[in-house]
């Protein structure tokens, strides 16, 4: 048996050199092995003499030899044949029946052997720790990965450009433990962004909604927070990409940590845009994320006839199953569709001129800077047209604004073109631009319009529900009726107005009438299906205790029929009363009271979540061009959700009565702007560049993106302390 797996041809032929460290040689001088070592030549016998005639002996491997600490390494026993060695470095046997130990140490000399010893004894010396990290180091490492594919799919970046940032970090930063060694290819990263963000993307919403310190919360914990908050709220909408028609579902729900709660649950492909098409993939939405379907409240979604028609719609087959359910009507479509309808009612057709003459410069490179030189010559900024795009929300102002601002430059340009010029004017727009019909029909809507804008994009906040409903639209419809007894169109308006002969007056007035009466008619029929509702809930958007009553309450109940116990809810509405009067008197305001409540409960609020309604006032101010009055009432400078969720949290013991109800109405949405604004981000992340993503890929990157508010630099802290994420992504 060949203990070491070498055969007689493996074994060494090494030649007997005699000297005078022959007196060690044993066994005697014949040898009988086949592989003895040749007899010297004649050369080498003339040099040393007579030592060359001295008998060779036969030696044997002597066990002795392996215990001395020269061969221990190295020297083993060739069972099959006592007269060979194994050398373990090399895996070779060596011949030692002429030679003995000076054979071994000839072997042990050679450049071969010496070679391969180095690299024998830096692999023994390498610890287990060498091999694998220590647990700390794995986890910043498997971290900083998780890191770097968040990072990615926040800005938007494909998968070839996360591993290549991977590959450059390891570069650039090579003398780090955990740069080193990160291994994040395009692969990897996608599986990461699929499996472990995208499967547990609610965490970040999560660890929002519950306060335990910093638990892990992947799919069951976000379903045990939806179902503890017990009523939410479902808003879908459709959109094609290429050939695709990828459906969106958002739930809505409301958390005494936070308020109004809303996240992208699913974003499926569904390509029967059916009534019925769309209520199997809304059940089988809500039954993958185990939530019950008995605690919807309503459907938010687009007015078409497939969601809110009449018969066999999506609300009409729903309903049919759960009576209570509520519409969530889009007012932001109102709106956009009310100014829409109405423009029939112009005597000039403005939103045409206003493509035709966008149309001229965007087209032409040539005439963009034949416009700057005129503007340079009349000493004017030059500021370019804004498209108008009809069916965009919030474009149509804008546009009108922009081009009032440029309105006698940009006419004298287009005026003092001749038929000769290398430009001429085309006739559509000469025949705009010197209409006082068309001028005065601008200032109009100019003046109109910003109250639509306003009230469209306070419809468009995240935090905005039935509860808002009442208020936003009341002032709207007060405006426009005050407009219409006060027959105000506007200062610049009613000028040009009075330039004018008497009929042309009379017929431009008429159709600004008619203008508006049309706006408040299509208002109003929305409103009116969701009016007593909306009239009814508003009581929960008044952040002063003292002016609810409990009857006010009461019928609030009766109207959505909610099992409630009429007397544990009076004993509650007396506490909570208490409460409101108690932190009403600290010396702190009530407003910054509740801003610190949401900070202590949200470890990662993002900057622009922290006061939506401050940070878009101050939008408002710079898109608008004159200031809002929005600190003129006290209670705007509060959310209304978050006052109830900082008084249920600080009332002691908990409201749970008052929860439900409260639970219940901010549920219910009155816009579906943040599905929209789903779609935006879609397009942003599935590019031409990245269209072969697939749908679980896509859905994933989106809810990454929606559902986390978490800076970068914050996400990796974050992530540290989450063992299952750190372990799913492994």
């Amino acid at each position: 048996m060949n203990l070491f797996g070498s055969t007689p041809s493996d074994v060494e032929d090494i030649e007997e050199v005699t000297s005078s460290g022959e007196d060690q040689y044993e066994g005697s001088t014949k040898s009988t092995h086949t592989d003895s070592i040749p007899p010297v030549s004649s050369n080498r016998a003339e040099k040393k003499g007579k030592s060359s005639s001295k008998p060779k002996r036969f030696c044997k491997f002597n066990k002795e030899w392996i215990k001395n600490p020269q061969y221990t390494s190295f020297l083993q026993e060739y069972r099959s044949d006592s007269s060979l060695a194994h050398c373990s470095i090399c895996k070779s046997n060596f011949s030692i029946a002429n030679g003995g130990l000076y054979l071994i140490n000839r072997h042990r000399e050679q450049e071969n052997h010496k070679r391969l010893a180095v690299i024998a004894a830096e692999t023994i010396s390498r610890s287990i720790f060498d091999f694998v990290h220590p647990p700390s180091q794995l986890i910043a490492m498997t971290a900083a990965e998780i890191t770097l594919v968040y990072h990615g799919v926040r800005h938007g970046h494909s998968y070839i450009s996360q591993s290549c940032t991977a590959k450059v970090s390891k570069k650039l930063f090579h003398d780090s433990v955990i740069a080193k060694d990160i291994s994040c290819g395009r692969t990897k990263a996608r599986e990461i962004a699929v499996n472990v963000l995208g499967k547990y993307a609610f965490i970040f919403h999560a660890e929002i909604l519950t306060n335990c310190s910093g638990a892990p919360y992947f799919n069951s914990k976000i379903t045990e927070a939806v179902n503890q908050t017990r009523f939410f709220s479902l808003s879908f909408d459709a959109s094609n990409k290429g050939h695709k028609k990828m459906f969106p579902f958002v739930i809505n729900y409301f958390t005494i940590d936070r308020g109004i709660v809303r996240s992208v649950m699913e974003v499926i492909e569904q390509p029967n845009e059916t009534a019925d098409g769309i209520v199997a993939s809304l059940r089988e939405v809500l039954t993958m994320n185990n939530i019950d379907i008995m605690n919807m409240t309503s459907i938010g979604a687009d007015n078409t006839n497939v969601n809110f028609g009449r018969y066999h719609s999506v609300f009409a087959l729903l309903q049919s199953n759960f009576p209570n359910l509520k519409k969530g009507n889009c007012f932001s479509h109102v709106l956009n569709n009310s100014v829409k309808i109405s423009h029939q009612c112009l005597a000039v057709d403005v939103e045409s001129s206003l493509s035709k003459l966008y149309g001229h410069f965007s087209s032409s490179a040539k005439r963009v800077e034949h416009l700057k030189e005129y503007f340079d010559f009349v000493e004017q900024d030059q500021r370019l047209l804004l498209q108008h795009i009809k069916i965009r929300w919030l474009s149509l102002y804008p546009s009108i604004e922009r081009l009032l601002k440029v309105y006698e430059p940009l006419s004298a340009y287009f005026l003092d073109m001749g038929d000769h010029d290398e430009f001429t004017c085309p006739p559509i727009i000469a025949e705009f631009l010197t209409s006082t019909e068309a001028k005065c029909t601008l200032y109009f809507l100019h003046n109109l319009l910003f109250d639509i804008q306003k009230k469209a994009l306070e419809l468009q906040r995240h935090y905005v529900s039935i509860v808002d409903l009442n208020r936003i639209v009341s002032s709207l419809r007060v405006k426009l009726d005050e407009r219409l007894k006060q027959n105000y169109f506007g200062y610049q308006t009613r000028v040009l107005l009075n330039s004018m002969i008497e009929s042309e007056r009379d017929k431009l007035t008429q159709s600004f009438f008619e203008y508006i009466s049309t706006m408040l008619a299509y208002i109003e029929k929305y409103y009116s299906e969701q009016k007593e509702l909306a009239e009814l809930a508003a009581i929960f958007g008044v952040c002063d205790l003292d002016r609810i009553t409990f009857h006010q309450i009461e019928q609030c109940i009766d109207f959505l029929k909610m099992d409630i116990d009429r007397d544990r809810l009076f004993d509650e509405v007396s506490l909570l009363r208490s409460t409101w009067k108690e932190v009403i008197s600290y010396r702190e305001p009530l407003d910054l009271q509740i801003q610190q409540h949401i900070k202590n409960n949200v470890n990662h609020v993002p900057e622009k979540l922290d006061n939506d309604l401050w940070n878009e006032s101050e939008d408002d101010d710079n898109l608008f061009h004159k200031p809002t009055t929005n600190n003129c009432d006290k209670e705007m400078e509060i959310r209304s959700d978050q006052f109830w969720a900082f008084l249920l949290a600080r009332s002691k013991p908990m409201c749970i009565e008052m929860h439900k109800i409260v639970s219940y109405v901010f549920s219910i949405p009155c816009s579906n702007a943040f599905v929209e604004g789903v779609f935006s981000h879609m397009k942003n992340a599935w590019t031409a560049s990245r269209n072969l993503m697939a749908n679980e890929t896509i859905a994933a990157e989106l809810k990454i993106r929606l559902n986390s508010h978490m800076k970068c630099e914050d996400f990796f802290s974050f992530i540290q302390s989450q063992p299952e994420l750190i372990k799913a992504a492994r």
